[in-house]
């Protein structure tokens, strides 16, 4: 596998570090699903 194959990313860690890298991954093009424990209600997808 390359890195060039990698499509998806999941972030466990909806705070600030977390989110920057969700945000990191989409601009890159990615799919991103980030969760986070601390709000069950959370659930992005990128």
């Amino acid at each position: 596998m390359k890195v060039a194959d990698i499509k998806n990313v999941a972030g466990i860690g909806g705070g600030v570090i977390g989110g920057s890298w969700a945000v990191l991954f989409a601009m890159k093009g990615l799919n991103v699903k980030l969760y986070d424990i601390n709000d069950p209600e959370l659930f992005m997808s990128i």
